[in-house]
């Protein structure tokens, strides 16, 4: 068999000589003994092969690797010293002939979800070496790196955060992946089971071939939920639904045609954005509340303040003309639960995620009456059921948070997307695909509470 020691290799893979397009100019004579030793490895490769034919003239192949172990060891130090890291990875020495070819045939991997300012202080990302930059995590790097040693034509797969398809923050990884051919994005929860056992962390599985993207290459799932017990069928569920993803830069996790029908027609609607107070003044009783933390199966928002206190507390002022309480019982929605599950990470609630739902101000007086109607009786309702309990917490001892038990609201959320439905123009299937979207795990065991 031919001799593993030079295709396994260890490194940092995201510091170090990419390609002879990237070498510096300090390192350019490095260039000919580069090619030299990728000349030689290429030769004791073949020099392998046919020592296994009984024709073959006897070959010292020990002291043939010895020899090139010498010399790699030479161009990595050498190279090492002028990056000033020790474990930098050097694609252009360690696979030279390879990336002469045109790169690799298959990349897979499970890169590390590791904050750049983490690691920071122990070696330098280099800005002008990654359009990823500003992405600030080093799984960005990773498949963008990856990107540039894969052959044309080449297959890729990773398995990231969730939030790399979906969050403002990752633009960029964004963008350059839809530039890539047949695309196939899957999407998994951390609730009630995880993709890896003990491993809190929602996923995405992203394949792709690299050729330059044409129309309609996305393919991508809903965001798969399952219990412990239906793991081994998870993956023979999988099912991809060709996508247009040209609305937004971000990935749209949809699992179905009707998802699409159901977004062109929330496309002609406006950002709610438009609506918000640019001076709270004269407005503060005209506002919404909700907190940035929790939300596993619900977002609670409410037309008055939290009870109890949070970091994560917050408020949206709303423009007098407008009646928070439409804006609140639209918010509560399952349409809105749709939007938000279908467009960004899961875990976060940030004012970009809110504020860019899209809803009309309804003209209809009869649509603004119920659905003013209908957020006054939701928020009765969520306090009604409301629970209370006592927690330790480390930074402020000993405290009361409150659980919305959301779920137990449901009918009165239900004929909010119902009055939504006439107001969007949702036909029956389409109000009956909202009414019912992820009920199975937001109405199940262990998906009944939310913290306040």
């Amino acid at each position: 068999m031919p001799d593993i020691d030079f295709n396994i290799k260890a490194g940092n893979s995201l510091v170090g000589l990419l390609d002879k397009h990237a070498i510096p100019l300090e390192l350019q004579d490095m260039l000919p003994d580069i090619q030299r030793f990728s000349r030689n490895l290429q030769a004791f490769r073949q020099n392998q092969l046919l020592a296994q034919t009984a024709s073959a003239e006897p070959i010292d192949l020990a002291k043939a690797k010895a020899e090139l172990l010498k010399e790699e060891k030479a161009l990595v130090e050498k190279a090492n010293r002028f990056v000033k890291l020790k474990n930098a990875f050097h694609w252009l020495i360690e696979f030279n002939a390879i990336l002469e070819s045109g790169g690799f045939d298959v990349i897979i991997g499970n890169p590390p979800y590791v904050e750049y300012s983490k690691v920071k202080k122990d070696y330098t990302i280099s800005e002008k070496e990654y359009k990823t930059f500003k992405c600030g995590n080093l799984y960005a790097y990773c498949i963008e790196r990856s990107f540039n040693v894969l052959k044309q034509g080449g297959r890729f797969g990773m398995i990231v955060p969730i939030s790399a398809f979906a969050n403002q923050s990752m633009l960029e990884l964004q963008r350059i992946t839809k530039q890539k051919q047949s695309v196939y994005l899957s999407s998994f929860h951390q609730r009630p089971a995880q993709l890896f056992d003990g491993v809190l962390q929602r996923l995405s599985i992203l394949l792709l071939q690299n050729d330059k993207a044409d129309s309609n290459s996305v393919f991508t799932t809903p965001v798969y939920r399952w219990y412990a017990s239906e793991r081994e069928s998870l993956f023979s569920k999988i099912k991809y639904t060709k996508t247009s993803q040209d609305s937004q830069t971000h990935f749209l996790k949809f699992g179905s045609q009707l998802e699409t029908r159901i977004h062109s027609k929330f496309l002609l609607h406006q950002k709610i954005e438009k609506y918000l107070a640019p001076d709270i003044r004269g407005s503060t009783s005209n506002f919404v509340s909700y907190r940035t933390a929790g939300g596993g199966y619900w977002w609670t928002f409410l037309n008055t303040e939290f009870q109890t206190e949070s970091l994560s507390n917050k408020r949206a002022f709303f423009d007098k003309k407008y009646d928070a309480k439409v804006f609140m019982a639209a918010l509560n929605s399952s349409l809105f639960w749709w939007y938000y599950y279908t467009n960004y990470d899961l875990f976060n609630l940030k004012d970009y995620m809110i504020f860019s739902f899209r809803m009309n101000y309804p003209a209809e007086i009869n649509i603004l009456k119920q659905l003013s109607r209908l957020s006054i009786d939701l928020e009765k309702d969520y306090k009604k059921n409301v629970c209370s309990y006592q927690i330790n917490s480390k930074t402020r001892g000993k405290n009361e948070t409150l659980t919305y038990q959301n779920y137990k609201s449901k009918p009165i959320i239900d004929e909010i997307d119902k009055v939504l439905a006439a107001h969007y123009g949702f036909s029956e299937e389409e109000l009956n695909f909202i009414i019912n979207y992820d009920i199975k795990y937001r109405m199940g065991k262990g998906a009944a509470e939310e913290e306040e």
